[in-house]
């Protein structure tokens, strides 16, 4: 009697890596309780494709994360390569150690004072560096990699916030962080990562920008989820080669368990 055999077609299932690197903007942003939860609002659109790391440091300036960079990395198992990846390194998604890279930095460096203020030109610089060690030493390509500019500032708002808070007349401008954003872009488009003009999206709209910052600077509910239907579209794209991991379980064959769930590649 012949004999039937059927071949189970493998999939690639992987978990992707998205890294959310920031400063207090990222490291709220998942607070229990907490409105401005924008990175909570990632992680539940990759629900099931992708894990999200939030590398937020509050009161940290770019220069201050470059100092520490290494050592974050490493502290997630990061292997830092001695030789630059090569073409089919970069070609191949199941190298890398991070199918995307946020770098979301400047609001801090655009203050007006020390010991958080770095000067434009030097953001610059540690924005470069930031890029250069992901692609150099870690293997991500620069496609997948997005430089987000600070975010625009509600002057009135931050003035009151900071004389009521700390009685002391604000430390930045709306009109100052603009400088930051134009070189947040500068450094993108030299370097050939992808770009988020945030800066620019909130003023686009300055009619509701004091209700997207809930004491000028820092997201309100509205602004994180303003945030987020700009990042996600971005994200999308650098995760496109990633799929849903196991099938809806309404797509389960029940009258056979394992050809639903094929051996990985």
């Amino acid at each position: 009697m012949a004999t039937t055999t059927t071949t189970t077609a493998k999939v690639n299932y992987r978990y992707g890596r998205i890294l959310l690197l920031g400063d207090s903007i990222t490291q709220l942003s998942a607070v229990e309780g907490a409105a401005a939860s924008w990175s909570a609002l990632i992680s539940s659109h990759f629900q099931r494709r992708a894990d999200v790391l939030r590398r937020g440091y509050s009161g940290y300036n770019t220069s201050w994360v470059r100092a520490g960079l290494v050592q974050m990395l490493e502290a997630n198992g990061a292997k830092l390569r001695a030789s630059q990846p090569t073409a089919s390194e970069l070609d191949n998604p199941d190298t890398w150690p991070f199918d995307a890279v946020v770098i979301f930095m400047g609001a801090n460096d655009a203050r007006f004072n020390l010991p958080q203020h770095v000067d434009v030109d030097q953001y610059g610089a540690n924005l470069t560096e930031f890029v250069r060690v992901f692609h150099d030493q870690l293997g991500v390509p620069l496609r997948q990699i997005v430089i987000v500019t600070p975010p625009a500032v509600a002057n009135d708002k931050y003035e009151a916030y900071t004389m009521q808070t700390y009685n002391e007349h604000r430390a930045r401008s709306n009109e100052v962080t603009h400088k930051y954003a134009v070189e947040a872009l500068r450094v993108a488009s030299s370097l050939g990562t992808r770009s988020l003009n945030l800066w620019q999206a909130m003023n686009d709209q300055i009619e509701v920008l004091p209700e997207r910052l809930r004491d000028g600077l820092h997201f309100s509910e509205s602004g994180a989820a303003f945030f987020a239907t700009l990042l996600i579209p971005v994200l999308d794209e650098c995760l496109a080669h990633i799929q849903t991991v196991l099938p809806e379980w309404r797509n389960i064959d029940f009258d056979n368990i394992p050809g639903t769930f094929p051996p990985r590649t």
